[in-house]
C-alpha cells in the first residue's frame, strides 16, 4: 500500500511509492465468540426434485397466436394466454428507456420482442407468478435446533402505517409473501 504519484520525464512515466502505515482501531474476535458453521455430518442426500421432461409439458399447455407481426420472420411467435397490450401498454411502452442509437426498425422490433414476451413483464405485484412445481418443487430450509434471534423490527411512523399494511396486504394477495408460524 502506498501513496501513488504519476511524474512525467521526457516520455517516461514512472511510479514513486510512499509506504504509510494504516491504523484500525478494532478488537479482534475471541474464538468463543467467533461463528462457527454447524457440521450436520454425512447429508441425507436429498436434493429438490423435478419432472424431467418439463419442458415439454409447458409446451402443451402454450397458447399459439396465429397473429404475425412485421419482424415474425426474425421471432418467436407469441405463445401466451394473454391479450396483446395488457400487460406492456401503450403509456408503459412510452415510460421505457430505449437505446438512443437505435434505429426506427430496431425499436419497432425490440417492441415486437416485448410483445411477444409480454407475459414475462411485471409492472406490479399482480403480475408476478410462481415458479411451477413441475419445474422445482416448493423447497424445504432444514436448519439445526437454535434459539432465534431477538432483534426488534424496524420502526414504522404512525402516519405511514395504513401505506405499510396496504402494502404488506397486497404482497399477501398476490403470493409474493406468504403466512408462516416459524422463528423468523
Amino acid at each position: 500500500m502506498g501513496e501513488y504519484r504519476l511524474s512525467r520525464t521526457v516520455d517516461e512515466f514512472s511510479m514513486l511509492s510512499k509506504p504509510y502505515v494504516v491504523k484500525v482501531g478494532t478488537l479482534r474476535k475471541r474464538k468463543a465468540d467467533k461463528v462457527r458453521p454447524v457440521d450436520l455430518g454425512v447429508s441425507d442426500g436429498s436434493k429438490p426434485g423435478s419432472i424431467l421432461d418439463w419442458v415439454e409439458k409447458s409446451k402443451l399447455t402454450d397458447v399459439v397466436h396465429g397473429e404475425k407481426g412485421k419482424y415474425s420472420n426474425w421471432l418467436i411467435l407469441k405463445f401466451s394466454d394473454i391479450k396483446k397490450g395488457s400487460r406492456l401498454t401503450e403509456e408503459c411502452a412510452a415510460k421505457l428507456l430505449v437505446g438512443e442509437g437505435l434505429t426506427s426498425q430496431e425499436k419497432a422490433m425490440f417492441f415486437e420482442m416485448l410483445y411477444n414476451r409480454e407475459k414475462a413483464l411485471a409492472f406490479d405485484f399482480s403480475h408476478c407468478g410462481k415458479i411451477h412445481s413441475e419445474v422445482t418443487p416448493p423447497q424445504v430450509i432444514k436448519t439445526v435446533k437454535h434459539k432465534p434471534w431477538q432483534v426488534p423490527g424496524f420502526p414504522v411512523p404512525k402516519a405511514l402505517m395504513p401505506i405499510v399494511v396496504k402494502m404488506l396486504q397486497e404482497r399477501l394477495k398476490n403470493g409474493v409473501l406468504e403466512y408462516c408460524d416459524g422463528p423468523y
